[in-house]
C-alpha cells in the first residue's frame, strides 16, 4: 500500500497485492505521485531503501517539488506514519480475513482519518505543505 498525505487528506492510494519493493515504488512514483504533485510541494519519503532508489527524487523533482529527507533522529515522526497506524487500527478493528472487499475496506479505512487528525499529523512533525 502506497498514500501520499498532504494538509488536504490522502491524495494518492494504491494497494496492490504483494510486498513493496524498489520496482514497485519506483513505478507508483512515475505512475501515480507525480502526476499527483502541484509545484511548490514538498514530499517527505521515508528512509526505506525503495524511496532512496536512484531515480526517485529527480522524478519528483521534476515535478517541480522539493524532496525533504527524513530526520534520520526521528524516522518514524511523519505525518504519514502517524496516518498508517490509524488505518491499520481501522483495518484491526473491522478484522477482515477474506480477499474479496479487502481494497474497498483499505480505502474506507483511510476515509476514517478527519482532517483535523490529518493536519495535526503535520504540525507534531513540524513538516509543512503548501496546497492540499
Amino acid at each position: 500500500m502506497f498514500a501520499a498525505l498532504s494538509l488536504g487528506g490522502v491524495r494518492t492510494l494504491l494497494v496492490f497485492p504483494g510486498a513493496t519493493d524498489t520496482a514497485a515504488f519506483q513505478t507508483n512514483v512515475a505512475q501515480v505521485l507525480v502526476p499527483s504533485l502541484h509545484e511548490g510541494d514538498m514530499v517527505v519519503p521515508d528512509n526505506i531503501q525503495p524511496h532512496l532508489a536512484p531515480g526517485v527524487p529527480r522524478a519528483i523533482e521534476q515535478a517541480g517539488t522539493r524532496v525533504l529527507p527524513l530526520s534520520p533522529c526521528n524516522p518514524d515522526d511523519t505525518p504519514v506514519a502517524e496516518m498508517y497506524s490509524k488505518v491499520k487500527e481501522f483495518l484491526r478493528r473491522v478484522a477482515t480475513r477474506a480477499m474479496t472487499g479487502l481494497f474497498d475496506i483499505i480505502s474506507e479505512g483511510w476515509k476514517q482519518v478527519t482532517p483535523e487528525e490529518n493536519i495535526g499529523g503535520f504540525k507534531c512533525t513540524g513538516q509543512c505543505a503548501t496546497r492540499g
